[in-house]
């Protein structure tokens, strides 16, 4: 894949190169293009894109169904997500045509990092749960970019040793702000472990074997949905092949020995801290720290990125919880902010680009947004 640097894109790109040759070349008009790419594409690749996750969300509310709104709420929600994918795909085409009749010339970054930012403004359309969830994602993918970006352009090499080192080091602080921080200033997170506090565990060998056999098994069980979500076709294809390569699949286990180790490593440490020492509030780092050694066992980006962006959750909740600053929507600041960097990683270095983001503008998009990248680098970058 081509990466597109700052002097060969305006070494290689015609000065007069238009919207239309380079977004939409089979319609004329800009606003028309649009009409059509909402009607035609997005509006249906946002509904492949959201159905598995509404259908998702239907099987752990299966309790609520019979409730009064439960089917008016779903369908709200359905719709609100369509809007949102729709909004994003026809911002992205708006914003790059805008521009274009705007100035004299594509720019570098007006080209590629402002439509990601604008359409970005789409996520008012989500439910407020929604994002969240959002938010924390994007934020997880620009910091799995990140490290991406520095291992492939060998700003650093990549090394289990070290991934684990800052593994432990964000383990330490996150643990470290879970117990002495009031739960009431911890937002919402994707973190898997909330502790208690060293006090309130009653510890015997039982208690504390069924912890991490819980905790294992929530680990192995994520990692098999996670299977199933990437391969649902062989699920009714060949379900016996399907079923033994997830329950036997050693990743799945690896996973479930990671969580259980590091929910083992946590809870030994810190009781034991908790007996011999009188350093109360540094037990929670401590014991953080050495349960990040539970990383080595298998290097897991998406661990490691939750890790880190729940800490800056934790510590930013503090900045918005001040009178100045509660009107300012900060999780659809930092989704705007995120989503430019993605799109801008996604149209320069693909082959950086994390998986889920290229699958989210390749499936929602219908391909057409896939198609910008193909002109621009087929026709004009050869």
């Amino acid at each position: 894949m081509v990466i597109i640097s700052k002097p060969l894109f305006y070494d290689k790109l015609e000065l007069a190169i238009s919207c239309r040759e380079l977004v939409h070349p089979d319609v004329g008009s800009c606003t028309k293009a649009n009409l059509k790419l909402c009607s035609e594409d997005f509006l249906k690749g946002v509904f492949y894109f959201y159905l598995p996750i509404h259908l998702l969300q239907v099987i752990l509310d299966y309790r609520k169904i019979k409730r009064k709104h439960f089917l008016k709420n779903l369908l709200q929600n359905v719709l609100r997500s369509e809007c949102f994918g729709v909004s994003f795909g026809a911002l992205i085409i708006a914003t790059i045509c805008l521009q274009r009749h705007f100035t004299e010339r594509f720019h570098y970054y007006s080209l590629l990092l402002l439509p990601g930012v604008v359409a970005g403004i789409s996520l008012r359309w989500e439910h407020p749960r929604n994002r969240q969830l959002n938010t924390i994602l994007w934020a997880s993918l620009v910091v799995e970019a990140l490290f991406k970006n520095a291992y492939y352009f060998k700003i650093f090499s990549y090394s289990r040793i070290k991934e684990t080192l800052i593994f432990m080091i964000f383990s330490s602080l996150l643990m470290h702000l879970f117990v002495n921080r009031d739960k009431k200033h911890i937002p919402f997170n994707l973190w898997f472990y909330k502790p208690s506090h060293p006090k309130k565990f009653k510890f015997t060998l039982w208690n504390y074997f069924i912890e991490i056999s819980k905790y294992f098994g929530f680990g192995y069980g994520l990692n098999s949905v996670r299977c199933v979500l990437k391969d649902a076709k062989m699920v009714f294809k060949n379900p016996l092949q399907f079923v033994r390569k997830t329950i036997f699949n050693r990743r799945n286990v690896k996973f479930g020995i990671i969580i259980g180790a590091y929910v083992g490593l946590f809870r030994g440490v810190s009781v034991l801290l908790q007996k011999y020492t009188d350093f109360e509030r540094a037990n929670a780092a401590i014991a953080g720290l050495v349960a990040g050694l539970s990383y080595y066992i298998q290097p897991n980006m998406t661990v490691l990125t939750t890790a880190i962006v729940t800490v800056f959750q934790i510590l930013c909740q503090q900045i918005a919880t001040k009178p100045k600053f509660r009107k300012i929507p900060f999780a659809e600041l930092i989704f705007m902010f995120c989503n430019g960097i993605l799109f801008f990683n996604r149209i320069v270095a693909p082959v950086t680009c994390p998986k889920y983001y290229m699958n989210m503008l390749r499936i929602t998009g219908n391909g057409e947004l896939e198609k910008i990248y193909v002109r621009l680098v087929n026709k004009y970058l050869p």
